[in-house]
């Protein structure tokens, strides 16, 4: 069983095209999610140093959205000719948003371990959201979900465990 809190940000732009092609939204949202998945490991030593296993992770998680974020470049309401540039923190509205996002996790990768003391991962997971962003304020609205892709790449370094060899004694 695994449990990693993990600060993440769930982004997305709005890009026109043509005549409109300097107009843009990028909004960055930033959550607090806690997966919780089960780990499954296959493989094994390939060498008397090293281990080469396969993960799958399965689960589910839970998230907070702590805040968001808009920017970008749209028509001047004032003169249709120019374009102005907009930068404002998101506002929450406790009739539309819905904070709380719960969601499921399934995640593939590789890990290699070498002396049991360095492990290098590779590891890509989905997370689609099961829970709208926003509450049902009207009729007819259209829902909005968050798909993440995550490619996450790390090494770690074990510290030993302090273990007694067989036949000694501690002091």
């Amino acid at each position: 069983l695994q449990v990693v809190p993990t600060f993440i940000q769930k982004n997305y732009r709005i890009q026109r095209t043509g005549d409109y092609s300097s107009m843009y939204q990028q909004t960055n949202n930033s959550f607090l999610q806690l997966p919780v998945m089960a780990q499954f490991k296959f493989g094994g030593h390939i060498s008397k140093t090293q281990t080469l296993h396969g993960i799958l992770n399965l689960g589910g998680y839970a998230a907070y959205w702590m805040s968001g974020h808009i920017h970008g470049m749209a028509l001047s309401p004032f003169d249709p000719g120019n374009y102005q540039s907009f930068d404002t923190k998101y506002q929450f509205d406790n009739t539309k948003d819905n904070r709380l996002e719960l969601g499921a996790v399934a995640g593939v990768g590789l890990q290699y371990s070498l002396r049991d003391k360095y492990v290098v991962s590779v590891e890509y997971r989905y997370s689609p959201s099961l829970t709208d962003q926003q509450k049902a304020y009207q009729e007819d609205q259209t829902p909005r979900y968050n798909d993440t892709h995550s490619l996450l790449v790390t090494m770690q370094y074990r510290l030993p465990a302090g273990k007694h060899k067989a036949g000694t004694k501690s002091k």
